[in-house]
């Protein structure tokens, strides 16, 4: 309730793994016991969270469908699933919060300069042209975005661009379709470990991998537009500290 969550879904009521009823369709105690549950935040508390107005840190998260499905149909990309997750971990980790912004709502201009500093753009392969005015718009009045590999590379079909509508925003250039190359990141004397880069971009950035920029960042009017030529799907299984 406190994420923002409004529903409680069950993928496959029996059956399979993570089922909640038996053949004769009567509940397992341990749902039965979720099920109450569920009535009681009904009642009081769960109404008054899932009316209330999250706060969150001015940072925007996109979730793009679309992108889902294009970085399934490339060879090599990392799992968005993943990165997700690393990328909300971090921000716990960094005790920040952000709001998850739809593609719908990013072309309808949700992403106001007075509610949000900063855009995320993990793992967004595909985004429409609406989508990238607004970007553009965002940056321009000041905001900074942060995305990792290839960002708005395709449409929001999933079909490629002749050419890298962002490619002056990031001030990076694409030699070639994704390539992942893998190796030890080091950023100004930092050491990340092993990540993914995508070894056909080119730019001048901070830190390499066999001789690939891993961190390009460029002003933009007042804003500021930073890439991450690595995936961060990895911070997950990093050891943490105790």
């Amino acid at each position: 309730l406190f994420k923002g969550a409004n529903s409680f879904w069950v993928w496959c009521g029996y059956g399979s793994p993570g089922a909640v009823m038996a053949y004769d369709v009567s509940l397992y105690p341990f749902f039965g016991a979720a099920c109450q549950e569920v009535v009681r935040i009904k009642q009081g508390p769960g109404k008054l969270l899932m009316n209330a107005r999250r706060q969150h840190d001015g940072i925007a998260l996109l979730w793009s469908a679309p992108s889902l499905h294009a970085g399934t149909a490339t060879d090599g990309y990392p799992d968005l699933d993943s990165t997700l997750n690393s990328v909300v971990k971090i921000l716990h980790d960094t005790g920040l919060e952000a709001r998850v912004l739809s593609g719908s709502q990013l072309a309808a201009g949700k992403l106001s300069k007075e509610e949000f500093k900063v855009l995320l753009l993990p793992g967004t392969l595909a985004l429409s042209q609406a989508e990238i005015k607004a970007i553009r718009q965002f940056v321009s009045a000041g905001g900074t975005v942060i995305a990792d590999l290839r960002p708005g590379v395709t449409d929001e079909h999933g079909r490629p661009y002749d050419r890298w509508p962002l490619a002056d925003l990031f001030g990076a250039r694409l030699t070639g379709p994704f390539a992942a190359g893998n190796g030890d990141l080091t950023v100004e004397g930092a050491r990340l470990g092993a990540v993914t880069c995508d070894t056909a971009v080119a730019g001048t950035g901070a830190g390499q991998i066999a001789g690939t920029p891993v961190l390009v960042s460029k002003k933009v009017d007042g804003g500021q537009a930073i890439l991450l030529n690595f995936s961060l799907k990895g911070y997950l299984s990093l050891p943490k500290a105790p």
